[in-house]
């Protein structure tokens, strides 16, 4: 998107031409050989047509950032990826190879590398900084659409890929809804304008499922009129009260969870956007850390965006939201309510169509005393600042 005008002077100098007189009656010269035509240079596609020609995608991103902030590293436990202040580092590679013909079979396979990538990292897969985060096949016939295999939530406005987001740092939201789910899921196309969606999959950030029983997936998206765009999710199965990796089969309680997700994107002009992003999640069997009660406890949450276009190389994005986690279940003190807010504004700048630099200054507060500062006090506030630099090819 960046350009810089500049203004150039061309002069154009007229070569004069005369022609040469030759001798009356002498013999014309013989001609000098032609020179022996070069060779002439091999040609065939190259691996660039060779993957358009057969319908296969290859892209990809770096996400590189640095963070600073008044709090210890791991000092906001709702943060999701920008938790470590140790300086200039990896937060994403992201390669993705797909196949996905309107009709017929394609496939998609998609992996994340970095920092990102442990947090991401689904029960049952390994978590070292490598996370195979889609892998999955499509079946394309008329207005139905089935993929089986790993790919990304329905819920939520923001995404896992870093250059498809436009705030540096992730809401408070998106930590509290799942990454992704491995199983069957089936869009059908009721019209130009409307998706219905339903699927079965196991549950919550699993690979490989914690028991027996299966979560339930349903969706739908809506463009009534053409600024406005709907997304509703829902999601419902049997999951620990706490994340699979932590959680012993026959001991640790688990209940149904149930999250309702939806997101209104508004596109009131060429340059702004507005998006709003509610969610809803209740857990059944948690335990009181207060009295050892078991109850069915839940959170909810919303978050607002207004995003700029300066000009076509510069933009501005300004996100806020509010958690109520009334029983501390998102908080991970369940038993205790617990609220929180959060305040982020990015500038990008883009020094080329595939190169963007981001700064980002962001305020989180919560009612209580839960955020460690670096000398080991708690406070109920903290400030960040971090410089992130997008390229994708």
């Amino acid at each position: 998107m960046q350009k810089f005008p500049r203004n150039a002077l061309f002069m154009a100098t007229l070569l004069a031409c005369a022609s040469a007189a030759h001798a009356e009656d002498a013999p014309a010269p013989a001609a000098a050989p032609a020179p022996a035509a070069a060779p002439a240079a091999p040609t065939g596609p190259t691996f660039s047509d060779i993957l358009t020609n057969s319908g296969v995608e290859l892209k990809g991103y770096l996400d590189v950032a640095a963070e600073g902030t008044d709090l210890a590293t791991g000092g906001n436990a709702l943060k999701v990826f920008d938790t470590d202040h140790t300086g200039l580092g990896l937060h994403q590679f992201g390669l993705t190879v797909d196949k996905l013909p309107k009709e017929g079979f394609g496939a998609l396979v998609n992996v994340t590398a970095g920092k990102d990538a442990s947090v991401i990292a689904s029960y049952g897969a390994s978590a070292n900084q490598f996370d195979l985060t889609q892998a999955f096949i499509q079946y394309a016939g008329g207005p139905v659409t089935l993929q089986a295999g790993k790919f990304v939530t329905l819920a939520g406005a923001e995404v896992i890929d870093s250059s498809a987001n436009t705030n540096f740092s992730r809401s408070i939201l998106f930590g509290s809804i799942p990454f992704t789910h491995t199983g069957l899921r089936l869009t059908y196309a009721l019209n130009d304008t409307t998706n219905l969606i339903a699927g079965v999959n196991n549950g919550w950030d699993q690979v490989k499922d914690y028991n027996t029983q299966k979560t339930v997936e349903l969706g739908i998206t809506a463009n009534p009129v053409k600024p406005l765009t709907l997304a509703a999710s829902l999601y419902s199965g049997v999951e620990p009260v706490v994340a699979p990796a932590t959680a012993t089969p026959g001991v640790t309680p688990s209940g149904t969870r149930t999250l309702f997700d939806l997101v209104a994107t508004y596109v009131a002009t060429e340059k702004l956007t507005f998006i709003a992003n509610y969610d809803f999640v209740s857990q059944e069997s948690t335990v009181s850390l207060v009295d050892g009660s078991s109850k069915t406890a839940n959170y909810q949450g919303i978050a607002l965006y207004a995003n700029y276009a300066i000009d076509d190389n510069s933009r501005l994005s300004l996100r806020g939201e509010y958690l109520d986690d009334k029983d501390g279940f998102r908080s991970g003190d369940v038993g205790t309510s617990h609220n929180y807010k959060e305040l982020t504004a990015t500038y990008g700048y883009s020094f080329a169509k595939n190169f963007e630099l981001r700064s980002e200054l962001r305020y989180d507060q919560a009612d209580k005393d839960v955020f460690s500062k670096q000398d080991g006090s708690l406070t109920k506030n903290g400030t960040t600042v971090a410089f992130q630099g997008i390229y994708k090819f």
